[in-house]
């Protein structure tokens, strides 16, 4: 059976001894047909762990987990996936036609408490992308600001409900992924450490705060003025090609991490193939990771765009290993080492890149 390889949202995320029971009954209630599948995460991919026939309309899972944590179903005709806390305990769950995403916990004290958060939040958001098509529409320059105002209005209720459902409930399960989802990007790396510092350790020991907490120690040592980390992986014929090498031959090399499903990294290859021409016979080289699952996807892309720098992937999507040590949290993301190896620049454009370019190459 094929599953979903990447996750697209994290719903919720809970921890150990949740329930005293000695068993979980997991009962669904859905119009999708087919088989429905019971998925553990793996980093950024599903493992499905049991499957079951939907008869009727119904799908059940009984059976036991050691510790509470996030769990998702995924339906073999329908796409996308439904999070929720998998517990010792009964949990009723009635599907959305709409998608996967907007079904309901009907049965389950802690999936019910989160819901209403994300509910909340899942409106505000709503109404958000509402206004921003407004703002994109509008061509009368008063009318765009005006617009823009209410937009920061929504992020900023956004932040104030994130921020406040965590004050409340800093002991809950859920308050390592509300932090990861929606506030980490509000705190300098030593002010999460004392966040999760402030929490208790069984908060921090599901998926969601192990994640996190990676992320952070990866952040560090990725940061600029910091030693490179090696990436080792197959060029499209299949040869290995290390940035150790390449930085040994170079004076400066630029990783771009893109795909070629990213039309943003697509829009940026003009720019780089400016700057590769201008300062290839200098010392200059790019060293492209991709985050492809596809080989002929990603091989197309190349040829298409006629990329003539240094391509590597290991074809394992999000979860390339060179994402995790980089500490990259989407594409396009770039990250320029000199010829001592150490991080200069991190996610430069324009021309505060090609600045950087230049006195890398001194």
């Amino acid at each position: 059976m094929k599953f979903v390889n990447v996750l697209a949202i994290v719903l919720v995320a809970i921890f150990s001894s949740c329930s005293k029971k000695e068993a979980f009954t997991v009962t669904g209630k859905t119009n999708y047909t087919g088989q429905v599948y019971l998925n553990e995460l793996k980093g950024y991919q599903f493992n499905a762990i049991d499957t079951a026939d939907i008869t009727n309309g119904v799908f059940t899972f009984t059976g036991h987990v050691m510790s509470c944590d996030q769990y998702f179903l995924t339906f073999e005709n329908k796409k996308g996936s439904y999070g929720f806390f998998l517990d010792n305990e009964e949990i009723n769950i009635e599907t959305s036609d709409e998608h996967p995403y907007f079904s309901q916990v009907t049965k389950s004290p802690l999936n019910l408490e989160y819901q209403t958060f994300s509910t909340k939040m899942n409106d505000l958001v709503k109404k958000q992308s509402e206004e921003r098509q407004k703002y994109y529409a509008e061509k009368d320059e008063q009318k765009r600001n005006a617009l823009l105002t209410v937009l920061q209005s929504y992020g900023q209720k956004q932040s104030e409900l994130a921020q406040t459902t965590f004050n409340q409930n800093i002991n809950k399960p859920y308050a390592s992924t509300i932090l990861a989802q929606y506030l980490k990007n509000s705190f300098t790396l030593d002010q999460l450490d004392s966040v999760l510092a402030k929490m208790p350790v069984e908060a921090k020991s599901n998926n969601a705060a192990k994640m996190l907490i990676a992320d952070i120690e990866n952040q560090r040592k990725s940061a600029e003025g910091q030693p490179y980390i090696n990436i080792t992986q197959p060029c499209p014929n299949g040869e290995i090609i290390s940035l150790k090498d390449v930085l040994a031959d170079n004076k400066c090399v630029l990783i771009d991490f893109w795909a070629s499903w990213c039309s943003p990294c697509i829009a940026s290859m003009p720019e780089f193939k400016r700057l590769y021409e201008t300062y290839k016979d200098q010392g200059f080289e790019i060293y492209a990771v991709s985050v492809d699952s596809k080989k002929d996807a990603w091989v197309r892309a190349i040829k298409s765009h006629e990329l003539p720098w240094v391509h590597v992937s290991e074809l394992k999507g999000w979860n390339t290993k060179a994402k995790s040590d980089y500490a990259v949290k989407g594409v396009p993301s770039t990250v320029l080492i000199n010829k001592d190896g150490v991080i200069v620049a991190k996610n430069r454009h324009g021309e505060a890149l090609e600045e950087a370019i230049k006195e890398c190459l001194k």
